[in-house]
């Protein structure tokens, strides 16, 4: 079954990746790695879609004519299915994932808890977003808060290096190619379950 992709922060719009379309309606799929320019059914994609960490483009479910694609319900069930959202923090690595069903939607570099002050680990639900929040305890921007527990937070930052840095909270990049802390703050919904987890506990 073909599976789309949501974004908290457009609701009502559907997506899905160029790739999975072809597959699913049997039409053709080009893309050329060196200009990375892209035709799906003959038609090129708009270089200003929007796309995945793996360079995956998306085409939203209203573009769909533009292809000259239609998607056909399957009996009473939607042509489609939405996935839950879930994210993966690997605290050893680095390293933040992000999956809607089996689609790995966003995978980057953090920077996370220093020496005395660790990221928790554990299982928890994403909590309330605020786009300009201000650090209470420092007085430091932190554009794109997403909540986790306490005073702990995923968020943008101008100060980012790539390991544990922080004061506790995940930071993710904003000045790279790509605004990690915007586009997981229009990604992720409240609610959404956070897994942060290290392979070896630190010595105390």
């Amino acid at each position: 079954m073909l599976e789309a992709i949501t974004f908290a922060e457009r609701p009502g719009k559907v997506y899905f990746r160029a790739q999975d379309l072809a597959k699913e309606v049997r039409v053709s799929y080009q893309l050329d790695t060196l200009t990375e320019i892209a035709k799906l059914n003959g038609t090129t994609i708009p270089v200003t879609a929007d796309r995945l960490w793996d360079g995956s483009y998306l085409i939203e479910k209203k573009e769909l004519s533009s292809f000259a694609l239609v998607l056909v319900k399957k009996g009473k069930r939607d042509a489609f299915t939405i996935g839950q959202k879930t994210v993966r923090v690997d605290l050893d690595g680095q390293r933040l994932r992000a999956f809607q069903g089996g689609i790995e939607v966003i995978r980057c570099r953090i920077s996370s808890g220093r020496e005395g002050k660790e990221t928790p680990v554990g299982k928890f639900k994403l909590g309330a977003k605020q786009k300009d929040k201000v650090s209470t305890t420092y007085g430091s921007p932190m554009p794109w808060s997403v909540h986790i527990t306490g005073p702990y937070y995923i968020h943008g930052s101008n100060w980012f290096s790539y390991d544990d840095a922080s004061h506790g909270c995940i930071r993710l990049e904003i000045h790279g190619p790509t605004n990690w802390a915007e586009t997981f703050y229009q990604w992720v919904d409240p609610g959404t379950p956070l897994v942060l987890w290290r392979r070896l506990l630190r010595a105390r």
